[in-house]
């Protein structure tokens, strides 16, 4: 009996990264810590509507430190006033609501407390906030913006294809209770579309399991609008590399171009005047119809500027108050980098 020669390849298991381990779903994993981003939705519980006297007294101890003693007897009585009247019937008519809806209050606050407002969305509704990788390892620097900027596309764009696979951990409580992830569906391609009197929100994103959906980035540069493909062939995000040379190449382009119309400044009037000229650019050429298209529908908007902010503070300004011919102020999510840092603008 004999022992053939034959080499067998010894490789160490590879360690998988903490922030993979803690958000990545592996594949066939199932069940609360793992499994599909979505599968849980429709198992959640429905809104819960409190009861009627819980709410009054929610409402008076919310009220309480902003009044005098005068005035929080006044709101007593009144809040006694519509216990005792026309209250308990509202009440009624709520719980008839709840019966036919999950979320008996999403409608009403995406409409009243959101879509209805029609003040410019900058700076008035808009965030902004720096990235934390400035103020950590990533330090701002003129050498690295692109660098920077390119590490930072690339991540987005890898938090999107886990999201379209819904490779993203659900999220849950402590004791293992599932929490919604309906708020992750509205991170891409949407855009709110400018309306009298009401907005409205184009809503195009899809994970793989329900169909496809665009995919190309918006990139604003100078007053200069931009379309970007970021996938390879097998349709992964282009390598940081790669983006890089694509995010300086548009810049090196703008600024060999001069100034551009800056379009984009129009959506940071009020509603009412951004729906009126939207409308104009629309009348004016199916050309322009197709362009804003791509906009509205893009994955999410990409901003190249040139402003130098010195601090967390200015970084801010200068996302909510900076120039508007490089703000497309409708778009849920906009990413930014200027000369020396990354910032994050959300809608």
């Amino acid at each position: 009996m004999s022992v053939q020669d034959t080499k067998v390849p010894l490789t160490a298991p590879q360690k998988v990264p903490p922030h993979v381990a803690m958000y990545h779903s592996a594949p066939g994993e199932k069940g609360v810590g793992g499994g599909k981003t979505f599968q849980f939705e429709a198992l959640l519980p429905s809104l819960p509507l409190p009861p009627l006297q819980e709410t009054l007294d929610l409402y008076l101890d919310s009220v309480g430190p902003h009044l005098s003693p005068e005035e929080l007897q006044v709101t007593r009585a009144v809040v006694d006033k519509f216990a005792a009247g026309i209250g308990p019937h509202l009440h009624r008519r709520l719980q008839e609501r709840q019966a036919l809806k999950r979320n008996w209050l999403e409608d009403w606050w995406m409409h009243a407390a959101y879509l209805t407002f029609r003040e410019p969305l900058l700076p008035c509704m808009n965030t902004a906030g720096p990235h934390p990788l400035t103020m950590t390892n990533w330090k701002p620097s003129t050498d690295t913006a692109f660098q920077h900027g390119a590490l930072y596309l690339w991540a987005v764009l890898h938090f999107y294809q886990l999201l379209r696979e819904e490779r993203f951990k659900p999220h849950a409580t402590r004791e293992g209770q599932p929490l919604s992830m309906e708020q992750f569906r509205w991170m891409f391609n949407c855009t709110r579309i400018p309306g009298q009197c009401v907005d409205s929100l184009h809503h195009c994103w899809r994970t793989k399991e329900e169909g496809q959906c665009p995919q190309h980035l918006v990139v604003l540069c100078k007053g200069h609008i931009w379309c970007l493909d970021p996938w390879d062939a097998k349709g992964d995000p282009l390598t940081p590399p790669e983006l890089e040379v694509q995010i300086r190449q548009v810049w090196d382009s703008c600024e060999a171009m001069g100034p551009g119309a800056g379009v984009a400044a129009l959506t940071c009037d009020k509603r009412e005047l951004w729906a009126q000229n939207r409308d104009w650019l629309k009348s004016l050429s199916l050309e322009n119809m197709k362009n804003l298209d791509i906009i509205e529908s893009a994955a999410f908007v990409f901003v190249l500027d040139e402003s130098c902010p010195s601090n967390s503070e200015e970084v801010v300004w200068e996302g909510l108050c900076g120039d508007t011919t490089n703000r497309w102020a409708g778009q849920v999510h906009v990413s930014h980098l200027d000369s020396q840092r990354l910032h994050h603008l959300q809608q």
